[in-house]
């Protein structure tokens, strides 16, 4: 006769569902606390889009990259409980995570030996801590894809886990649709067709969800400041998008000529394809330095003087002289005088 204790000692023993303290210490700290951190400090501080490029230029993308941390922490929670309530959102918020986690951090990997060299200048300097933000997007999707590992082991009995191909899918959709530049781009497009009711609509398009910056850089003709740039250059390769044409629908869609704004930013040093004494201050309140290639040419004063019916008439004519780029700044295209 078997008895009890001989049976509970037969019968397979269930996989431990709670993770181990350093394995939640870890999980917390460099997948949830770490890309919450890198989020919160540049959208206080814009410091990546000072100096590099802008990794969250749209309310979209930054929702994404939110999404990180909070599935990381909602895995984590449903793995410290034990409990398969909501694996099919989970798993789907994963996935998504992962994605979006992967894109940040192959735009990152040039600056890893950088962090790297940081990490040991930290006891000297406590302020190249800010440097670790850089891994956040690594240290991100290390994380996910361990909880997803752990999910699978711990919850789903070694089966997948569920909701990957679908999340996959919706990961490529909301990260394109995130985009608030590429509907822009294809707003211009619209806007350059030959038939009236596109043009229209295109027009419509980007008074409704078009972005203003982007529509700004199209006519200086200067590249996107935003993390995935590319996207738009997928959109805008043989596209016939100049900034001659970029100019009048800008005029068309916001009514004010590009010229009564500030120019875009631009990261850094960088001014490529602009002319040194390009006037940055233009749209607004600030006067900008001299233009050394502008010059008066010629001057010529005329009026007439009417004593009887008290009457005067002065005309002053200026005529100016521009030896270098004239002022719609097209990176050399449209040299000429005035």
């Amino acid at each position: 006769m078997t008895t009890s204790t001989d049976t509970l000692q037969d019968m397979p023993q269930k996989t431990p569902r709670t993770l181990s303290p350093w394995g939640s210490a870890l999980i917390l700290v460099c997948g949830v606390a770490l890309p919450l951190s890198a989020l919160a400090a540049e959208l206080l501080t814009g410091m990546c889009a000072e100096l590099v490029f802008d990794p969250i230029p749209t309310i979209g993308l930054c929702m994404l990259v939110a999404l990180v941390p909070g599935a990381n922490l909602l895995a984590w929670l449903m793995l410290a409980f034990g409990s398969r309530k909501h694996l099919r959102i989970i798993g789907l918020v994963n996935i998504i995570a992962i994605f979006v986690a992967s894109c940040y951090t192959l735009v990152f990997v040039p600056f890893l030996p950088l962090t790297v060299m940081a990490l040991f200048y930290i006891v000297m300097d406590p302020g190249c801590i800010i440097a670790l933000l850089a891994l956040a997007p690594l240290t991100g999707l290390i994380c996910a894809v361990w909880l997803r590992v752990l999910m699978r082991k711990r919850l789903c009995g070694d089966n997948k886990v569920p909701m990957f191909w679908f999340g996959f899918v919706l990961s490529v959709v909301l990260f394109f649709a995130a985009q608030t530049n590429l509907v822009t781009m294809v707003g211009l497009r619209l806007a350059l067709s030959s038939m009236p009711a596109h043009r229209t609509e295109g027009i419509k398009l980007l008074r409704t969800a078009g972005n203003e910056d982007a529509m700004l850089r199209r006519c200086y003709s200067m590249p996107d400041n935003s993390v995935f740039a590319f996207v738009d250059g997928m959109v805008l390769a043989g596209s016939g998008i100049s900034n001659l044409a970029a100019r009048d629908i800008y005029f068309r869609v916001t009514g004010d000529d590009f010229t009564t704004k500030p120019p875009p930013h631009m990261p850094g040093p960088r001014r490529g394809g602009f002319p040194s004494d390009f006037d940055w201050y233009q749209g607004t309140d600030t006067i900008g330095p001299p233009r050394n290639a502008l010059t008066l040419d010629e001057s010529k004063m005329d009026g007439s003087v009417d004593a009887h019916s008290a009457v005067a008439y002065i005309e002053w004519t200026m005529a100016f002289r521009n030896d270098g780029y004239d002022e719609d700044v097209t990176h050399g295209q449209d040299r000429g005088r005035d």
